[in-house]
């Protein structure tokens, strides 16, 4: 009899962190309609890791690229916790922090000042900042 396949670290980290979330979610007043979420996502994440872990080639692939999304998961988890009534308040500040040190302290007229070049670069710096996941999950 084949002895079961460890799960990786990656998901017992992500196992852990889903766990841990559905234990403090009790704390926070959640909406009532995804009140039951994190409990539901604690419970399963751990039974998608325990079905594949003893796969064979094709699973052990899927295993690979799984913990990515997993991520955007746990990102879009924290949207649950947030209050139903935003003030913007945060984003109104960087706006007016943006705002200072790109327009008062001249900065924007500084990255402008080779043309394109410079501001086409930083955007490209932002653009592949959503390929690193997947990227290095390829070259891995």
């Amino acid at each position: 009899m084949k002895a079961p396949a460890a799960l990786r670290s990656s998901e017992w980290l992500l196992i852990g962190y889903f766990v841990y979330v559905a234990l403090i979610a009790r704390a926070f007043p959640l909406a009532p309609d995804v009140a039951w979420l994190p409990l539901t996502v604690a419970l399963l994440v751990p039974a998608l890791f325990f079905v594949l872990a003893p796969g064979g080639e094709v699973f052990s692939i899927a295993r690979d690229w799984i913990p990515l999304g997993l991520t955007l998961l746990a990102y879009r988890e924290m949207d649950w916790f947030s209050p139903a009534a935003k003030d913007h308040h945060l984003e109104l500040q960087w706006i007016d922090w943006d705002r200072s040190v790109l327009y008062g302290a001249g900065l924007q007229r500084g990255i402008e000042s080779l043309g394109a070049l410079l501001p086409g670069y930083l955007e490209l710096c932002y653009l592949l900042v959503y390929a690193v996941g997947p990227f290095a999950v390829a070259v891995v």
